[in-house]
């Protein structure tokens, strides 16, 4: 059988390639498009983050030819821009509502975003309102503050467990300690007993290592991974 040979034609994104695939055609582009749109390629190499572009001009007459040359030259290249933005309104006169910036309108003026609100059923509860702002885009988290504190506390303190040791201090285990040996494999109810045979504290004083005497031998261990046994009677 021959050896089949199959080539992609397309910028494929999830490849390991796909990073540098995704600068590098944009920079060949450029580079065979520099006599037929001269600004714009010169503004690609530089101002082009993966398919992110953020770039300026001196007047609003070069905006607006930065434009057109932008567009041209990346259909050149099978590439639609589209989520345009700007502070000034009459650069993007040419350009549809729908190829403007996605659900978020950024006014110059009043230098506020707005949100377009498509097809909200008629709520009068405050779950309601939080699940309608749940379906709001909202990449910048402007809205974040009036649900995010709810969700953190539902979603994000159930996950996290209480830790005595960075509240009250502990004593320290010393020599002759009466100990249980944590083990991975097996249950507590098989853990060893040992005595603490010597202890190894640190700069600051605690002991965080300890030698233990066992049945089998002498060990030396992180103090978490014992247990100390009360002997108090």
């Amino acid at each position: 059988m021959p050896i089949e040979e199959f080539q992609l034609n397309t910028v494929t994104y999830g490849l390991t390639t796909s990073p540098f695939l995704a600068m590098q055609v944009l920079q060949q582009l450029s580079e065979d498009e520099a006599l037929n749109f001269p600004l714009a390629a010169s503004i690609v190499p530089r101002d082009f983050f993966v398919d992110d572009l953020v770039s300026g001009a001196s007047s609003p007459d070069l905006a607006k030819r930065l434009v057109k040359e932008l567009i041209s030259l990346l259909k050149a290249g099978g590439f639609q821009l589209h989520k345009w933005s700007s502070n000034l309104p009459e650069v993007l006169e040419g350009i549809t509502l729908d190829e403007r910036q996605l659900c978020v309108n950024f006014d110059p003026e009043g230098e506020t975003c707005q949100n377009t609100l498509n097809n909200v059923a008629h709520v009068s509860t405050k779950r309601g309102i939080l699940s309608e702002i749940a379906k709001i885009y909202d990449p910048l988290g402007y809205i974040s503050p009036v649900h995010f504190w709810r969700r953190w506390s539902d979603e994000y303190l159930t996950t996290l467990q209480a830790r005595p040791k960075w509240r009250t201090a502990q004593p320290n285990l010393i020599v002759c300690d009466l100990v249980v040996l944590k083990g991975e494999k097996s249950g507590p109810q098989n853990w060893p007993i040992a005595r603490v045979h010597a202890v190894h504290p640190g700069g600051d004083g605690n002991v965080r290592v300890v030698t233990i005497r066992t049945n089998h031998g002498f060990f030396r261990r992180p103090v978490l991974k014992v247990v100390k046994l009360p002997t108090d009677a």
